[in-house]
C-alpha cells in the first residue's frame, strides 16, 4: 500500500515557518504595522484560488498573490520580494510528530508526497527523510 501526504501544512508548519519572511517583506515595504498573520492568510487564499487556473509555476503564483495582497492591504511593494519567502524554505520546520509517525508508517507502507510546489523549492525543504514517490505540480504540470 502507498500512503501519500501533502507537504506544506501537513508535514511542514508552513505558517509559523514563513511568518518571519513575510514580516521582512512588510518591513522592507515600510509597513511593519500590517498584521503579518492576516496578510499571510490573504496571500495564501489568493494562492489557492490561482491553483484552479491554467498551470503556472508555484513561484509565479506566489508573486502574483503577493501583488494582490499588497493591493488589498494598501502596501506599496514589488512582488519580486516574494524571494524572501523562497529563501526561508531551507529553515522550514516539520511538525513535532512527523518523523516518528512517518517512520512507523514506513515499516508497513510505501510513502509518497504530493505537493503543489516547484521542484527546487521542495528540494530546499528539510523533510529529513526519503520518500518512495515524489510528485510535484511542476512534474505533473498541473
Amino acid at each position: 500500500m502507498l500512503l501519500s501526504f501533502d507537504v506544506f501544512g501537513t508535514l511542514i508548519n508552513v505558517r509559523e515557518s514563513s511568518y518571519d519572511a513575510f514580516r521582512t517583506i512588510l518591513s522592507e515595504c515600510g509597513r511593519p504595522d500590517v498584521d503579518v498573520r492576516a496578510f499571510w492568510e490573504y496571500w495564501e487564499e489568493r494562492n489557492i484560488s490561482h491553483y484552479w487556473e491554467t498551470y503556472r509555476p508555484y513561484k509565479e503564483i506566489c508573486a502574483l498573490s503577493l501583488g494582490e495582497a499588497f493591493a488589498h492591504f494598501d502596501v506599496a511593494g514589488d512582488p519580486g520580494a516574494i524571494s524572501r519567502y523562497f529563501d526561508a524554505f531551507s529553515d522550514f520546520q516539520l511538525y513535532p510528530d512527523v518523523l516518528s509517525t512517518l517512520e512507523n508508517l514506513s515499516r508497513r507502507h510505501r510513502l509518497a508526497i504530493v505537493s503543489n510546489i516547484d521542484n527546487d523549492l521542495l528540494a530546499a525543504t528539510p523533510l529529513q527523510r526519503e520518500f518512495d514517490l515524489v510528485c510535484t505540480a511542476e512534474k505533473a504540470r498541473g
